[in-house]
């Protein structure tokens, strides 16, 4: 807030529906929390209204439902928390807190797997992050789904064959759940509050925006003295495509990338890193136009209002023209450049992924009439450029790339064709020195007969030669 304070504020229904049961307890200045759809504060010291506060009923529900004992230390999460015996809720929301502790303060080295438990707490309240917190620190969290660590979920067979971290919902009937990471495809919106107390209320709060997938989305300023905001930014309805709609700029965008994941997503982040930057490079001008122009805090407020508003206009217009590209540039499993004969390629599958599907055993599923098997086979004796050759690999291992493959498998078809090549010579080397000693002759030269008895004598040494390889 304006005096510098960050309370975790908890709240629930009371007694029959009536009133409210809440707690609150204030960080320390060098801390940072995450509460991750759960409630996180445990003991509460009412006698140190600086750092806690409470509602009256706080402890006397709790105990009269039976969910906590007057014996012991009074543990608002352990009272109140949504506890539920099943392997996956813990992970639901413990992975989420691990992972912002695990950013912010590395050298902590907190275990990812513990989960988060009602009962017995397995992470701190707050750790002191590492290095000093920005707004776009927060942003970066946001937007991550644990990228580089064992939980990525760019990785696996579940992130298909381009590397998509998107998971729809649950497998029904099927016991098991995905990892949720803190940027995920239903997410809406979400919101980076900044305050400055140095600055009047009006200039120093802002709101950073994002609508949308944080992770490819930008986060727009909004001061808190803002009174409009552009048509553009606030009309949104899911069930009604919008081509003048903020949200539904970045939801389109989102969205398409599914269809080439590992590709698209690279054009997203560069726009995103330009689009977010000029928008701090926004903040930091109008503020420091208000400065030098001794402006008051109504006149600023204007001044910030219009550049904010302009920019949510101008970078949700163009948004949308990137969009445009996007789909003429990745479509029916194609990425294209421009409209020569070179202009676009096929992007196909990866090997790795190609390898574990049917792919491989494509080739094996031939299986021609034998007329047609041994035509094949005397065209490919006879001209391997003209005949039918069929290659089958297959195997866990095996290695499939469009036009390529490896060396091993190179030099091994190569051994056999030149093996195949020297049989066929040899049978017909031998089979015209057979006629040309049943057929009369007139006598040789000594020359000759050396000659005719070196080539009989390298027909044999090559056809034992042929019998060896």
């Amino acid at each position: 807030d304006k005096f510098q304070n960050v309370w975790i504020f908890h709240i629930l229904t009371g007694a029959h529906n009536s009133g409210a049961i809440w707690a609150a307890q204030r960080l320390g200045d060098d801390q940072f929390t995450i509460v991750p759809n759960t409630f996180v504060i445990r003991t509460l010291n009412l006698t140190d209204s600086a750092n806690y506060l409470a509602s009256s009923n706080v402890s006397a529900h709790a105990y009269a439902q039976g969910w906590a004992s007057p014996e012991e230390p009074f543990d608002f999460t352990s009272a109140y928390g949504y506890d539920v015996y099943t392997p996956n809720k813990p992970l639901y929301s413990g992975r989420r807190m691990w992972r912002g502790y695990d950013m912010v303060a590395p050298s902590l080295h907190l275990d990812p797997d513990v989960g988060f438990h009602v009962r017995v707490p397995t992470y701190p309240l707050s750790v002191k992050p590492d290095t000093l917190m920005t707004p776009t620190s927060i942003m970066q969290y946001f937007s991550d789904y644990y990228q580089n660590t064992t939980y990525d979920l760019t990785k696996g067979m579940a992130a298909g064959p381009f590397h998509d971290p998107a998971r729809f919902g649950h497998a029904h009937r099927l016991d098991g759940n995905w990892e949720r990471s803190i940027s995920i495809a239903r997410t809406t919106h979400s919101i980076v509050m900044q305050t400055r107390p140095n600055m009047a209320d009006a200039i120093g709060g802002v709101a950073w925006y994002a609508q949308g997938v944080p992770a490819d989305s930008v986060y727009f300023p909004i001061s808190c003295g803002q009174t409009t905001l552009p048509t553009v930014f606030n009309q949104a309805i899911r069930t009604q495509f919008d081509t003048e709609s903020t949200w539904w700029a970045f939801q389109f965008t989102t969205n398409w990338a599914h269809i080439r994941y590992d590709l698209i997503h690279r054009h997203i982040h560069t726009e995103r890193v330009k689009y977010t930057t000029l928008a701090r490079e926004l903040q930091q001008s109008t503020e420091a136009s208000c400065r030098s122009r001794n402006l008051s805090t109504s006149d600023c407020v204007a001044l910030v209002e219009s550049a904010y508003n302009e920019f949510i206009v101008t970078t949700t217009n163009a948004w949308w023209q990137f969009a445009w590209r996007l789909v003429s540039s990745f479509n029916a499993g194609y990425e294209f450049f421009n409209e020569s004969a070179t202009g676009g390629r096929s992007i196909g599958y990866p090997a790795d992924w190609a390898n574990q599907t049917e792919y491989v055993l494509y080739p094996q599923h031939y299986h021609p009439p034998a007329q047609v098997a041994a035509e094949e086979n005397r065209t490919a004796a006879v001209d391997p450029d003209t005949g039918v050759l069929s290659i089958v690999v297959g195997g866990s291992s095996a290695q499939v790339e469009a036009f390529s493959l490896s060396s091993g498998f190179l030099l091994g078809f190569v051994c056999g064709t030149m093996s195949l090549s020297l049989v066929v010579a040899a049978v017909a080397l031998v089979s015209r020195v057979r006629q040309e000693v049943a057929s009369p002759k007139a006598p040789a030269s000594v020359e000759e007969q050396g000659e005719s008895k070196s080539t009989n004598d390298e027909a044999v040494v090559v056809v034992e030669r042929v019998a060896v390889v």
